[in-house]
């Protein structure tokens, strides 16, 4: 076996040397949240967020009520609105860090504080995605208070309350131009599809089988998609759609949801938008905490449909 030259200086017997640490720090969990990242945000004013939705009562098919002249109007109630609820939820992260660790200089960070205030607020960013796309029942009292997610107002009938079982699932382009008529019977435009992941390569493998050419690809060349973290845009019979993979979905429904999201929004109560506060300091120590408070808004009856069936 080789040796060094009798006599030579090496590094493994140097005090002082200086150690290799790169100024910097990567991240190799997913942080992403396409749905809470870009849907549009208002401002919730209560513990219990309340909203208005409102259904024409002329929709398609109509009767046309063709009158005599000069006949008595049947002096019709209009129709009302109907008021939807959605509690709440708080969620938060908290850190500590000793009086020493904050005064000291550290590698990749510009102080141990701060990076704790990012990282905290990242991972408080993947339970609200998570909260918004939950199947779960709404619980308005403080048990804590819980809200219900995208999957509890979809296809027009959901306000909440129950959970929504899918009998089945289906990532296909068939499912997709369904759920896409759905929607527009109901008024509403389907512009963003929600998948997980896996359920991304299903659809894909739809398109390739159902189109000699790929239709998908053809048009996003041509179409940006609008939405951050969106993947591609898919031409439908009745509009395009961007397809975005959300790996926050629920896996056990293992469904995908087409939705007009301009009628989604992120109801936030003010000052608990990701908030740092500081918390009674214990002995040489820091204590702090980023808190959200809010819920998930569905503006517009049917404006979210499933590619499945529910029941």
């Amino acid at each position: 076996m080789a040796a060094p030259i009798a006599g030579t200086q090496i590094t493994d017997t140097t005090p002082g040397v200086r150690e290799s640490l790169a100024d910097i720090i990567g991240k190799v969990d997913p942080v992403d949240a396409p749905l809470y990242s870009n849907s549009a945000k208002t401002r919730a004013k209560s513990p219990l967020h309340e909203f208005q939705q409102w259904t024409i009562a002329d929709a398609p098919p109509v009767v046309i009520d063709y009158k005599l002249e000069g006949e008595e109007p049947d002096r019709n109630v209009s129709t009302p609105t109907e008021l939807f609820n959605n509690p709440c939820s708080i969620l938060f992260r908290d850190y500590i860090v000793s009086g020493t660790l904050a005064a000291v200089d550290v590698a990749g960070r510009p102080s141990e504080m701060a990076w704790q205030r990012i990282t905290r607020a990242l991972e408080l960013r993947s339970q609200v995605e998570t909260a918004l796309l939950a199947n779960n029942i709404k619980v308005p009292t403080n048990l804590p208070r819980e809200n219900a997610g995208l999957p509890n107002y979809a296809d027009g009938v959901g306000d909440g309350s129950a959970l929504n079982t899918i009998v089945t699932a289906e990532n296909t382009t068939g499912a997709l131009e369904t759920a896409m008529q759905d929607l527009n019977q109901r008024g509403a435009v389907g512009r963003t599809l929600l998948m997980l992941p896996a359920n991304k390569k299903v659809f894909s493998a739809s398109v390739q089988a159902a189109a000699a050419k790929n239709i998908e690809a053809a048009i996003t060349d041509r179409m940006p998609p609008v939405w951050s973290g969106a993947v591609s845009v898919y031409l439908t019979d009745l509009g395009p759609v961007q397809i975005v993979i959300d790996r926050y979905m629920d896996e056990t429904l293992d469904a995908s949801f087409v939705m007009d999201d301009r009628h989604v929004r992120v109801a936030e109560v003010r000052g608990r938008v990701f908030n740092d506060m500081a918390l009674d300091k214990s002995g040489d120590a820091e204590q702090r905490l980023v808190v959200w408070e809010g819920t998930l808004e569905v503006a517009s009856p049917g404006a979210v449909a499933t590619l499945g069936l529910f029941v």
